[in-house]
């Protein structure tokens, strides 16, 4: 099966007080960056999506939302829409401790089941921007767009999901970690000064 991944850059970031989130960096690096850098290792096929306002990565391909202030459900139908692969692995751009290692456990999870999305479930939940959709799905979230049901969570009635549970010795607190408000970010460096030691 082929697999592409999607980074996704969209949405008005008002907890973070209007800060673009696709601009924020850790280490003197954009997160953006980071994320692009380790989905390369893994993916042949990786782009970002977003809106017009929204920044690009120099020499990866970038799609707009169809449907403008939809939220992240918007940014996954873009993606699987514009993929020719037949998984798309969706990242949310506020995740900044990715693991490659994670990714691709759950990349060897969809070639054995091919369910229709594979989630990542932990102690705090799970985590659907961080998940393998199957490029079909596109349909149900053009319909669910289409019908003003913005939730993610509603796709998962139309197809069979696997909620991936990822090994006791991943760090899924800090692979997870995102930054939704000014202190996220302060926490982010802290965690990522330590990591450099």
């Amino acid at each position: 099966m082929r697999y592409s991944a999607a980074i996704l850059t969209g949405g008005n970031s008002s907890r973070m007080r209007g800060l673009n989130k696709s601009y924020l960096s850790l280490n003197n690096k954009r997160i953006l960056q980071s994320q692009t850098n380790t989905l390369l290792s893994i993916f042949n096929d990786v782009f970002i999506v977003g809106n017009e306002n929204e920044d690009k990565i120099e020499s990866l391909p970038f799609y707009r939302d169809s449907f403008s202030s939809s939220g992240p459900l918007a940014g996954i139908h873009a993606a699987l829409k514009h993929s020719n692969a037949d998984y798309v692995f969706i990242l949310s751009c506020d995740m900044p401790f990715i693991s490659s290692d994670l990714i691709k456990l759950m990349r060897n999870s969809v070639s054995q089941s091919k369910p229709g999305i594979c989630v990542p479930q932990h102690t705090k939940g799970i985590e659907p921007l961080h998940a393998f959709y199957r490029k079909d799905l596109h349909n149900v979230a053009e319909k669910l767009l289409q019908n003003s049901n913005y939730r993610i969570r509603q796709m998962f009635s139309y197809t069979d999901v696997f909620f991936y549970e990822p090994p006791e010795d991943y760090d899924t607190h800090h692979i997870f970690f995102n930054i939704n408000y000014p202190e996220d970010l302060l926490k982010a460096h802290n965690y990522a000064e330590r990591i450099k030691h």
